[in-house]
């Protein structure tokens, strides 16, 4: 309510000419450590900011089988251009109110899902992988089928396959927590830990793991710890309530 819009059926039909429409896909990067996507639409055509760039023509090509980037670099070069300058333009304007990314987080719907190595810079193109969200999905799926001694070893399959994937790791904690080894499912937090060492979802998983192991004063120092830096996370404030 009370936000502007714009009717895209006209430039989804290609009929006409419109305004540029500018979209984006941040979940290869945040849930599996792949880039990023962007796309340019302008007219009949279609720009897609990847590491190997796209370009379609929709009026000729409305399944997009045939990239023209090559073809027409010039064009290519001119929309991402495009692109870049709607982007330093919008950078002011579309970052997360602070209270609500607070109330997000307290909830538990933000995490960090993806590590990157050390140094790493490009990221591969998420074409080389098009089915990596159905597999993560099916592998979840089957592990929690199974008795948790079962499950846990597709997970840690899978993990050893995709290290990026870092959101799998609060799966395959709880994972080792049912199967009765709670070492384990503290040390499959530990990179994550590593790589966001003040997010209070993992730190509040942590406190419960050293709450199961007996260690309540480690888990009461942990939760005392995440609530001194974010009194508002509603999670540490249960957990802290419990004890």
């Amino acid at each position: 309510q009370g936000l502007d819009g714009q009717d895209l059926l006209e430039q989804l039909s290609g009929d006409g000419r419109s305004e540029p429409v500018f979209s984006e896909s941040l979940q290869p990067r945040l849930n599996f450590g792949y880039a990023s996507l962007k796309s340019w639409q302008d007219g009949n055509w279609h720009y897609i900011e990847a590491p190997r760039p796209e370009l379609y023509r929709w009026g000729n090509d409305p399944g997009e089988i045939d990239n023209q980037q090559n073809v027409q670099p010039a064009l290519a070069t001119e929309y991402r251009e495009q692109l870049e300058r709607f982007e330093r333009g919008r950078a002011t304007t579309t970052a997360v109110e602070p209270l609500v990314l607070a109330g997000l987080e307290s909830l538990g719907y933000i995490a960090p899902l993806a590590i990157f190595p050390d140094g790493e810079f490009e990221l591969p193109d998420p074409k080389d992988n098009p089915g990596m969200a159905i597999e993560l999905q099916a592998v979840i799926g089957a592990a929690r089928s199974q008795q948790p001694e079962d499950g846990v070893e597709l997970l840690e399959r899978y993990l050893h396959q995709n290290p990026r994937v870092g959101g799998v790791r609060p799966i395959l904690s709880r994972g080792w927590q049912l199967a009765g080894d709670l070492e384990r499912s503290q040390q499959v937090l530990i990179p994550l830990l590593e790589a966001f060492p003040r997010d209070p979802s993992l730190r509040t998983r942590m406190a419960e793991l050293h709450l199961d192991s007996g260690e309540i004063i480690r888990a009461r120092e942990e939760l005392g710890a995440v609530l001194a830096d974010r009194p508002d996370f509603a999670l540490a404030r249960l957990a802290l309530a419990e004890l």
